[in-house]
């Protein structure tokens, strides 16, 4: 259809310029730069629309489920940063008064000067003013503190709402047409690299750490002239916290299999690998360790997967075979056992023989079907002597060679 339109058009500037008395060298002035697409055949228009359709469901793939959990980790931390800043409002209004003097006192001191000047009474003695008033190192403190941690929350939940915008803007607007469509969503997935989108996504849950940290440094404070057994108390609690915390963001960079990532771990871990390529030249081997380790989490993890990729391997397919002991879609892993190195799957598959068949080889298993009736069992024995003779065989031929 789009050939056809395509034709029609220059036809109907063709026509429109031999009314007007154009010739064909001018006419060429006229001609519209249709896309290459339109310049091929009808079948293979429809060939090509349909493969960059393809393509474009294929690549909303790579960003549909990072998308949905942004926008699901932005509403959680909007939803705590509101219900928190509201906790820290009622302390900043039962505190924020210990920096301004006390105006029942100053009333009190106001009594007094009178009655002194009625008994005829020196008052300066009794005399407060508010020049003469100064808050306590501590009330400051205090109330810095439960500042910076509204300061931030704020801060967190107004980047959090600017944040779900973006993701929303993202998905929106996308042309119809699958080439484009295609371009279009690359263009965006770059830009969310280059803009660090990423990264401010993990700063919206470090301010709202900073602010709870904030509040309960805070907060201590709050209770120390209260009641010294209380404080003592919210202090050892506190400090557990903090401690748990600080181990649970830097566990990530002591292994790539530590489960408690977080946006302040992956600060931490580029901040570490930094700081060790930086330091190298000066310590020399003593940093190797950490010189040699990729700058990201990501990288870390996949290097992991390349070095201890067969023992991954062989962990999920032992609690598959272990778990799954006769279901019909186990024949469906037999490719995996293949892509292991022989030598490797020829122990595996000997020692699920050896399991479910004590005191039999798979030899035996093929010879005399001394398994009975485990189909599993018999076909494991027979790929056992497929990958057998086929690792013999390439023995053979390099020696050959």
């Amino acid at each position: 259809m789009a050939y056809l339109m395509s034709r029609r058009r220059r036809y109907d500037l063709e026509d429109n310029a031999t009314q007007q008395g154009i010739g064909t060298s001018e006419r060429s002035l006229l001609a519209v730069d249709e896309p290459d697409m339109y310049s091929k055949e009808p079948e293979a228009l429809s060939d090509s629309y349909e493969a960059w359709r393809v393509c474009a469901n294929m690549i909303k793939e790579r960003e549909s489920a990072l998308l949905k959990a942004w926008a699901d980790q932005a509403d959680g931390l909007i939803t705590f940063a509101a219900l928190f800043s509201a906790v820290v409002t009622a302390f900043i209004v039962e505190t924020y008064t210990s920096l301004q003097p006390d105006p029942q006192m100053l009333m009190v001191n106001l009594l007094a000067q009178i009655s002194a000047q009625i008994n005829g009474t020196s008052p300066s003695a009794w005399v407060n003013t508010d020049a003469s008033f100064k808050p306590d190192l501590s009330d400051i403190l205090l109330v810095s503190l439960f500042f910076a941690s509204l300061l931030c929350s704020l801060v967190a939940a107004g980047t959090g709402i600017l944040f779900k915008e973006w993701v929303r803007e993202h998905t929106l607007g996308f042309p119809v047409e699958p080439r484009t469509l295609v371009r279009a969503r690359e263009l965006r997935h770059r830009g969310l690299e280059e803009w660090g989108v990423s990264a401010i996504a993990c700063g919206i849950a470090i301010l709202l750490q900073l602010s709870v940290a904030f509040f309960l440094v805070g907060l201590i404070i709050f209770v120390w002239p209260l009641n010294k057994i209380l404080f003592a108390f919210l202090t050892m609690l506190v400090a557990s916290w903090m401690l748990f915390w600080f181990v649970a963001a830097v566990c990530p960079s002591l292994s790539a299999s530590c489960p408690y990532r977080s946006p302040l771990s992956h600060f931490i871990f580029t901040v570490i690998a930094l700081v060790a390529r930086q330091l190298g030249p000066t310590f020399g081997e003593d940093l190797r360790f950490l010189q040699d380790r990729p700058k990201t989490l990501e990288a870390w993890e996949r290097s992991e997967l390349n070095r201890r990729g067969h023992s991954l391997d062989l962990d999920v397919l032992g609690y598959l075979y272990r778990v799954h002991w006769g279901n019909k879609r186990l024949k469906e892993l037999d490719p995996c056992l293949r892509d292991l190195p022989p030598k490797v799957s020829l122990d595996f598959i000997g020692g699920l023989v050896d399991t479910h068949a004590p005191g039999c080889s798979a030899k035996d298993i093929v010879a005399d079907e001394s398994s009975g009736g485990d189909e599993d069992l018999r076909r494991l024995a027979r790929l056992w002597m497929d990958i057998w003779q086929g690792e013999n065989l390439s023995a053979e031929n390099r020696s050959v060679d």
